[in-house]
C-alpha cells in the first residue's frame, strides 16, 4: 500500500492537511479512526483543530506510540487475540523475581549479585532499584538498540569481553517472557509478528501518526511493516527545514541551529533511510510557516533569526520578549499568574486556553503552580499535562504513610500524618476535631515513637515502656477507672492514670484506644531486621489495612482510580513474585511506583492555562503566550544522566543516529521559541535569599541573545526586555506607576496596600484615587441575582460603593460577603449593628423534596394555598427534627416564611420568561450535543449533554466512546440540564456567564426553541439537523427495572441521526441496564412540524419527553408509566398566578395533558 510523509514547520497547516484526509475516509461517524499522538496535550489541540475545519468531530480517538504501535501491528496479525502487552511495572516484576532466586551457582549474574550484596535491610532496597534500572534500559535497547535485544535472545553478545553486557544478557533471556508466552513487550510481539502480517480480509481505515518528534528504530521498523498492507501517513513538524540549507552568513546562527537542531536532523535521517529511500513513503513537503519580514516585534525577529533569516537590530522593546528574574519557584509562579491577568484584562481576544506554562523542573514547578494558580483570587483555571502535582492525591498520600509506620516509623509526626489524612477519616467516620483531641492526648502523655519496650530496645533505647504509644494508651485506660490523687505517686511505677476534660468522654477514648492500638499492633512486628515473609502474605496483610482504615471520602471521587491502582499493583506483586520471601521495604517501593504514575487527575488538557513539563515527548501545539519557567543553567537543558548500567549510553555516542537528553532539550526549546504567537516569557531563578545561592539562567538563553546581538558590553540584556521581579508582591516598587515591574505584582496586594496608606492618612493623587475607586467597585460588584441569569453582552449591575463602606468591607471581606448573600438589601450605617429582632431573610433551600410535596399537593387540591400549606409543614417538620436547620428561611418567630417560599415557587416561570424575552429568534437554539459542546469563543467551557450522575458509570463511558466538539453558529448559549431545582451559571474563563437549567424546566425551553426557529426560516436553516437531545436517567431502583435513552433532533437529517443514535445505544451501552424508547420519527416538511408545535399532534413529542419502562418479573408486556418530571412541569405551568408562560401554555397545554393522561 505504501504511505505519505508529510512535513511542514506549521504544526496547523499538518492538522488541516490531516482534517481533508478524515474527509476523505469517513464514511460512518460512529467509526473509530486512531491517531498516535505523542502527548495528551497534543491529542486535545489536535480534536479542537479538526473540529474548526469539520464542524463536529465523532470518535477521533488519540492512541500513545505504546499502545498506537502495538494495535497496528494486531490489526494485522492473525494470532494477534492471543497476545496482550506487557507494562513496565510488570517487566520490573519480572526482572526482580530473577534477582530474588538467582543464586551464586548462575553464570553471569556476578556483577549483578555483588551490587546487591547479602540479605539485609539494604538488600531489598537495591534490588528494586536495580530492576527499575534495568526495565528502562531493557526497553531503551528495544527501541534505539535492536540489534542488541536481537542478539542476546539468540544467544549472542556483541561485546563478549563485556561482563556488563553478559549479566544483562541473562537476565533479559530470564525475564522476559518466551515467545509462546500471552504477554510479551512491543520488541517481542514484533520480532515474531512481523513476519506472519497478512493483508486485511475487511477494509482497515488508514493509520494516522502526528506530532511524533523523534522516532525509534523499532517504531520505523513497525511503520515500514505496516505499509506494506494498509496506507499509512505519517505528519511530521520539525521547527526548522529538514533538508540542510547554507541557513545564514551569521556564523552564531548557525552554529546555534545546528546544535538545537540535532533531534530533527537525526529523526529526518532515520526517516529518509527506513522510509524513503526503500521507496515505501512518498514525501510531501507542505508549504513552511514562517512570519513575514515586515513583522517587527522582537518575538517575531527571533523566530526569522531561528529559521536562518537574521535581520539584526535593536530591540524595540514591545513587550512580545521578556526575561523575568525571580528568587524562587513561588514567586516566579505569582509573577506569571499576574502577567496573565493582566495579559486577559488587555486583550479581550486573550483567552486563558491560548496560554501555556513550560516548567524546567517539574518535582520542584508543579506544587508551587498548582498553590499559585488555585490561591488566586478568583482561581486561575488551569491544568496540568503530564506533571505530578505533588499531594493530589490523598489516598496515595495515606498509602505512603501507612507503609513508613510499617516499616517501623512510629514517631508521633508519622502516625499523626496518617490519622490526619481525609481517606482516614471517611473510613472511621471520624472529623477533624476527633483528630486535634488526640493529638493534644499524645502530646500530654509524652508519646514519641515505638510501640513498646521491644521495639525500643532493637531501635537501641533502653527496655523500657517509657514514651511508647503502649504505655501512652495504657495510662489513658487507667485514667477512666482510677484517680490519682487518692494514692501516693510511687505506687503507680511508670503508668500513672491519666485525665483531663476530654477524657471524660468514654467513647472518643474508647474509639482512640481501639484505632492506635489496631493499627500499631498489626504494622509493629513488620519493621524487625530480617524479618522476611511470602510475597503473597506481604500483599494480603496489606489489603485488608487499606480495606479496613482507608476508604474514599464522598467529596474526593476521583481517589477511586488510585484506590484500583493500588489493589492492581498489590495483585501484580502477589501474582509475579507469588511464594518469593522478601521484605517490606521491596514490596513498598513496588506499590509507590505503581501509584506515583496513578495520581489524581489535575484539570483536562487545554482547559485553562496549560502547566506542562518542557522537556518531554511533546509536539508542543501553537499557543499564543508561552512561559517558560525555572530556565536555568542546572535544569535545562540538562546532562547526560549518568547510567554505567546502560549500554546505550557507553556506546556510540557519535552516532548520529543516538540522541540524548540533552539534544531533545534543545530542540523542544527551539519548538516553544518558534510556537509562540504573540508573547514569549523566559523566567529564571536569581539569587535564592532563603538559601544564599547564586542561580545562572540556561545556556540557551545566552545563546539567544548573542544570535540576536542584543548584550551589551558587559554581557547584561537591556532594561526593555529584563524584568527583576521583587521579592514579594508588596513590595513599594510594585507600587511605583513607572516601574515595569508593576505589571508583574498582585494588584490584589496593590489595593490593599493602598487602601492602608488611604487609612493612615496619605493622600493620593487623583487619578489614582480614581483607579482605586474602579478597582474597588469591581471588587464590590454586586451581580445580578442567579435566578436573574445575566447573559453574555447584557450589562451587569454595579453599585457605587463610598469610601467608608469600602474601607468597612477591606476589614471584614467575609461579614461583607454574608450579608450580600443573605439578601439584606439595606446595610446599616458605619458603626451601626443590625437589630436582633431584624430577621435574615435566607433563599429557599433547592431541596427536591419540598418542590414535589408541594406541587403533588397542589395536583390533589387544584389549590395554590394547599401547596403552600403542604410545603410550610414539610419545611417545619424539617427544621424541627434539625435535618436542616440553618438552611431554611424563618421569620422573627422562627418559622417558615411563606411568602418566600412561594415566590421561589414562582421563579421557574420568570427564568423561562425571562431568558426566552432576552433572546431574539435568530439567537437562540440549545446546543445539546452527545458528549459535550465545546464554544470557540470560549474553549475553555465544556458543557455536557446531561449531568445526571449513573453509578454503574455508563455515562462516563458513553461520553469517551463517542467525544463531539461543536463548533457554529451561536455557541456561547449552551444549555445544560441538573438535577438542582434552581438555575445557576457556570462562569467562563472570560467572565461570561453560561445559563444551567433544572430539569424541571428544560421541556419548555426545547419546545420553545423549536417555535422559534421554526418561526424564522433564517434561523431553521442554521441549526439544520444539529439540534440534539440526549437524556439519560439512571434506574428508579430494584433489580427488574432499567434505565432508558431517550432522544430527539430537529426535522432536517434525521434518518441519518436516528440510525447512528440507534447503532451507538447498541454498540456502547449494556442492554441489561439500558433499553432504547421506541423512536418515532417527527416530520419532514414544514407544515407538518408546525402542526406538531401547534398541539394537533401530540405524538411527535413523545421522544422528546423520557419516561421509565418498568418490566416485572413474570415478564409481562411493557407498560408505561409516566416521569413525574411531565407532571411536575405540567403543575409547574398550571401553578404561576401571573401567567407568564402564557404562550408555552396554550401552545403545549393539550399536549401535556394528552401524554399524563395516557401514562396514567
Amino acid at each position: 500500500m505504501g504511505g505519505v510523509l508529510y512535513t511542514c514547520g506549521n504544526l496547523g497547516a499538518l492538522a488541516d492537511r490531516l482534517a481533508k484526509d478524515l474527509q476523505q475516509e469517513v464514511a460512518d461517524p460512529l467509526q473509530p479512526i486512531h491517531i498516535i499522538v505523542p502527548h495528551p496535550l497534543t491529542d486535545a489541540w489536535l480534536k479542537r483543530r479538526i473540529a474548526q475545519q469539520m464542524g463536529v468531530v465523532m470518535n477521533l480517538r488519540g492512541d500513545y506510540p505504546g499502545h498506537g504501535f502495538w494495535r497496528a501491528l494486531a490489526s494485522l496479525d492473525p494470532q494477534a487475540a492471543s497476545v496482550h502487552p506487557i507494562d513496565r511495572p510488570e517487566l520490573e516484576l519480572l526482572i526482580a523475581l530473577v534477582l530474588l532466586t538467582a543464586g551464586p551457582d548462575d553464570v553471569g549474574f556476578e556483577p549483578l549479585l555483588e551490587y546487591c550484596g547479602p540479605r539485609g535491610p539494604r538488600y531489598w532496597r537495591r534490588v528494586w532499584q536495580l530492576s527499575q534500572q534495568l526495565s528502562e534500559s531493557f526497553l531503551d535497547y528495544e527501541q534505539h538498540m535492536p540489534e542488541l535485544a536481537d542478539a542476546w535472545v539468540e544467544g549472542r553478545l556483541l561485546d563478549p569481553e563485556d561482563p556488563t553486557e553478559r549479566a544483562q544478557a541473562e537476565l533479559y533471556r530470564r525475564a522476559l517472557p518466551r515467545p509462546e508466552a500471552s504477554r510479551l513487550s512491543l520488541a517481542g510481539y514484533a520480532r515474531h509478528a512481523l513476519g506472519r502480517l497478512l493483508p486485511p480480509r475487511e477494509p482497515v481505515p488508514r493509520l494516522y501518526v502526528f506530532g511524533l518528534s523523534l522516532f525509534s528504530r523499532l517504531q520505523l521498523s513497525i511503520l515500514a511493516a505496516v505499509a506494506r498492507h494498509i496506507e499509512v501517513l505519517i505528519y511530521y513538524a520539525p521547527p526548522v527545514p529538514v533538508v540542510p540549507s547554507p541557513w545564514s552568513a551569521h556564523d552564531d546562527a548557525a552554529r546555534i541551529i545546528d546544535q538545537w537542531s540535532r533531534t530533527t536532523r537525526a529523526t529526518w535521517a532515520q526517516l529518509q533511510e527506513r522510509l524513503l529511500d526503500p521507496g515505501l513513503f512518498k514525501h510531501t513537503p507542505l508549504p513552511m510557516a514562517c512570519s513575514e519580514a515586515g513583522e517587527t516585534s522582537d518575538l517575531r525577529r527571533i523566530q526569522r533569526a531561528l529559521t536562518g533569516r537574521h535581520d539584526g537590530g535593536a530591540p524595540a522593546g514591545d513587550g512580545s520578549f521578556r526575561v523575568l528574574s525571580s528568587s524562587s519557584a513561588v514567586r516566579e509562579m505569582e509573577a506569571i499568574r499576574d502577567d496573565i491577568l493582566q495579559g486577559i484584562e488587555g486583550d479581550a481576544s486573550l483567552i486563558l486556553d491560548d496560554i501555556a506554562v513550560l516548567v524546567a523542573d517539574p518535582e520542584e514547578y508543579a506544587v508551587a503552580a498548582r498553590s499559585v494558580f488555585s490561591a488566586a483570587s478568583p482561581p486561575i483555571p488551569h491544568n496540568l499535562s503530564g506533571l505530578d502535582p505533588g499531594g493530589s492525591s490523598a489516598y496515595a498520600q495515606a498509602v505512603e504513610a501507612l507503609l513508613q509506620m510499617a516499616s517501623g516509623h512510629l514517631d508521633r509526626g508519622a502516625v499523626f500524618s496518617l490519622l490526619g489524612n481525609p481517606c482516614f477519616l471517611a473510613a472511621g467516620g471520624f472529623g477533624r476535631a476527633d483528630i486535634t483531641t488526640w493529638r493534644s492526648w499524645a502530646e500530654s502523655l509524652s508519646v514519641y515513637h515505638s510501640w513498646d519496650a521491644s521495639i525500643r530496645r532493637e531501635r537501641g533505647f533502653g527496655a523500657s515502656d517509657r514514651f511508647t504509644w503502649r504505655q501512652g494508651l495504657r495510662r489513658l485506660r487507667l485514667g477512666q477507672v482510677m484517680d490519682e490523687s487518692a494514692l501516693d505517686e510511687g505506687a503507680f511505677a511508670e503508668v500513672p492514670p491519666f485525665r483531663d476534660l476530654e477524657s471524660g468522654d468514654r467513647e472518643a477514648v474508647a474509639a482512640f484506644d481501639r484505632t492506635v492500638e489496631g493499627l500499631l499492633r498489626s504494622v509493629a512486628s513488620w519493621s524487625r531486621e530480617g524479618f522476611e515473609r511470602p510475597a503473597a502474605e506481604w500483599t494480603a496483610d496489606l489489603l485488608r489495612l487499606l480495606d479496613t482504615y482507608l476508604a474514599v471520602p464522598p467529596d474526593r471521587p476521583l481517589e477511586e482510580s488510585v484506590v484500583a491502582a493500588a489493589r492492581e499493583g498489590l495483585l501484580a506483586i502477589a501474582e509475579h513474585l507469588g511464594d518469593a520471601a522478601v521484605g517490606l521495604s521491596l514490596v513498598s517501593d513496588a506499590l509507590l511506583a505503581r501509584l506515583g504514575t496513578a495520581a489524581a487527575p489535575a484539570g483536562r488538557p487545554l482547559e485553562g492555562v496549560t502547566i506542562a513539563r518542557l522537556a518531554m515527548p511533546l509536539c508542543l501545539p501553537p499557543f499564543r503566550v508561552v512561559y517558560l519557567a525555572g530556565f536555568n543553567e542546572l535544569a535545562f537543558p540538562g546532562s547526560v544522566p549518568r547510567m554505567p548500567l546502560n549500554l546505550r549510553r557507553t556506546r556510540g555516542r557519535d552516532d548520529i543516529r543516538q540522541l540524548w537528553p540533552p539534544d531533545h532539550h534543545r530542540h523542544l526549546g527551539l519548538e516553544a521559541c518558534l510556537r509562540a504567537g504573540d508573547a514569549l516569557r523566559i523566567s529564571t531563578l536569581g539569587r535564592d535569599l532563603q538559601k544564599d545561592e547564586e542561580h545562572f539562567p540556561s545556556p540557551m538563553l545566552a545563546q539567544l541573545m548573542r544570535l540576536m546581538g542584543w548584550l551589551d558590553a558587559d554581557g547584561e540584556l537591556p532594561a526593555s526586555l529584563s524584568v527583576q521581579v521583587p521579592l514579594h508582591a508588596s513590595s513599594r516598587e510594585c507600587l511605583d506607576d513607572a516601574s515595569p515591574s508593576r505589571t508583574y505584582s498582585s494588584w490584589d496586594q496593590i489595593l490593599g496596600w493602598r487602601w492602608r496608606a488611604q487609612r493612615e492618612g496619605a493622600d493620593l493623587a487623583p487619578p489614582l484615587a480614581q483607579e482605586v475607586r474602579l478597582a474597588a467597585e469591581e471588587r464590590l460588584a454586586v451581580r445580578r441575582l442567579d435566578s436573574d441569569l445575566a447573559m453574555p453582552g447584557r450589562e451587569r449591575e454595579r453599585e457605587r460603593v463610598p469610601l467608608g463602606r469600602l474601607s468597612k468591607f477591606l476589614e471584614e471581606p467575609l461579614a461583607e460577603a454574608l450579608r450580600r448573600h443573605l439578601r439584606i438589601k439595606e446595610d446599616p450605617s458605619d458603626g451601626a449593628a443590625v437589630e436582633d429582632r431584624e430577621p435574615l431573610q435566607a433563599a429557599f433551600p433547592e431541596n427536591y423534596n419540598l418542590h414535589v410535596g408541594a406541587l403533588s399537593t397542589y395536583v390533589q387540591k387544584r389549590a395554590g394555598e394547599g401547596a403552600a400549606v403542604t410545603l410550610a409543614e414539610i419545611a417545619q417538620q424539617d427544621y424541627l427534627s434539625g435535618a436542616r436547620r440553618g438552611r431554611l428561611p424563618e421569620g422573627p418567630i422562627g418559622k417558615v416564611d411563606l411568602d418566600h417560599a412561594l415566590s421561589q415557587l414562582k421563579e421557574p416561570g420568570e427564568w423561562a420568561e425571562e431568558y426566552l424575552a432576552g433572546l431574539s429568534k435568530a439567537e437562540y437554539a440549545p446546543r445539546l450535543i452527545l458528549g459535550g459542546a465545546q464554544s470557540r469563543e470560549v474553549p475553555g467551557v465544556r458543557v455536557p449533554a446531561t449531568c445526571l450522575p449513573l453509578e454503574d458509570g455508563r455515562l462516563a463511558e458513553l461520553r469517551g466512546s463517542v467525544e463531539h466538539w461543536w463548533f457554529g453558529h451561536n455557541e456561547v448559549h449552551a444549555l445544560c440540564i441538573t438535577r438542582s431545582q434552581a438555575p445557576r451559571t457556570q462562569i467562563g474563563p472570560k467572565g461570561n456567564l453560561i445559563p444551567v437549567f433544572p430539569r424541571t424546566v428544560f421541556l419548555p425551553f426545547l419546545m420553545a426553541s423549536a417555535l422559534l426557529v421554526n418561526d424564522d426560516p433564517e434561523a431553521r436553516a442554521r441549526i439544520e439537523g444539529k439540534v440534539l437531545f440526549v437524556d439519560i436517567l439512571p434506574s428508579p431502583g430494584g433489580e427488574n427495572t432499567r434505565g432508558i435513552i431517550s432522544y430527539g433532533f430537529g426535522p432536517l437529517d434525521r434518518d441519518r441521526t436516528a440510525s447512528h443514535l440507534r447503532d451507538l445505544c447498541r454498540d456502547f451501552l449494556d442492554p441489561t441496564c439500558f433499553q432504547l424508547l421506541p423512536f418515532t420519527p417527527i416530520a419532514d416538511d414544514h407544515d407538518a412540524w408546525s402542526k406538531v408545535v401547534d398541539g394537533e399532534e401530540a405524538s411527535g413529542y413523545r421522544d422528546l419527553i423520557l419516561a421509565v419502562i418498568e418490566e416485572d418479573q413474570e415478564k409481562q408486556p411493557t407498560r408505561w408509566r409516566m416521569p413525574e418530571r411531565v407532571r411536575l412541569l405540567r403543575d409547574l405551568l398550571a401553578f404561576v398566578p401571573d401567567d407568564p408562560l402564557a404562550v408555552l401554555r396554550s401552545r403545549f397545554g393539550p399536549i401535556l395533558e394528552a401524554l399524563v393522561k395516557e401514562g396514567e
